[in-house]
């Protein structure tokens, strides 16, 4: 007999009744397995449940405007799961400063949502900084440094968070750049940012205007503004 293969599982977290209607419908008919949640604390709620079950989702569609909070504590829930899903973040408006942090850790869509851009960014299945690790030969401990730095933590904040000293983490960075042949911690995430944006398919829509940083200069990226050494 022949196997088939499950469908991949989509998450979608948005307060609209319509928008989640209309999203669950056509990825239903185009094959995928959905849930829908209507808040935070049901979105949350719903991926602890699903990998303790081990059937951990594919996907999560997430809007930041919701009723209960900001649909960040569910984008960074996802970032804090193993395997961690595929996160399409869709807003009707951001500014610029959070669409360059978005450009780091997911995907962007702006609503409304045109089908074919959805569908092909459930595609792409990106891990902006786990390319980005895997490419330069980063370790584990490096990937938690940059991880900390694109969330906009000092560098201070950052050591606390990872259990160690600021010069353990001067160190850890000093790697880093080392690896990736850039001169300082700004430069590294002005190169992140940089790559991402150079990636990305302009034409697709999958990433505002807004978040394009080619031949900016480094102090334009937010996250690298927050790093102190």
């Amino acid at each position: 007999m022949e196997n088939t293969a499950s469908p991949e599982r989509v998450l979608i977290v948005d307060d609209e009744p319509v928008m989640r209607d209309v999203l669950s419908r056509f990825l239903r008919r185009s094959g995928y397995e959905v849930t829908e949640s209507s808040t935070v604390v049901d979105a949350l709620d719903e991926l602890m449940s699903a990998a303790r079950a081990n059937t951990p989702y594919d996907h999560a569609i997430v809007d930041l405007i919701l009723r209960d909070g900001d649909g960040e504590d569910v984008l960074r829930a996802c970032e804090s799961l193993a395997p961690r899903p595929n996160v399409i973040v869709i807003s009707g408006n951001i500014d610029s400063r959070r669409a360059l942090d978005l450009a780091g850790r997911c995907l962007y869509l702006p609503k409304p949502v045109a089908s074919k851009t959805l569908l092909e960014a459930l595609k792409r299945r990106r891990d902006p900084i786990g390319q980005f690790v895997e490419q330069h030969g980063l370790t584990s401990r490096e990937r938690d440094a940059i991880f900390m730095a694109v969330h906009g933590l000092f560098n201070d904040e950052a050591a606390d968070a990872l259990g160690v000293t600021k010069e353990g983490l001067r160190k850890r960075w000093r790697q880093i750049c080392s690896k990736t042949g850039c001169s300082s911690q700004q430069r590294v995430l002005a190169m992140i940012i940089r790559e991402l944006s150079e990636e990305s398919p302009k034409s697709s829509g999958l990433y505002p205007s807004v978040m394009s940083t080619r031949g900016a200069p480094e102090a334009e990226a937010p996250a690298a503004k927050r790093a102190r050494t």
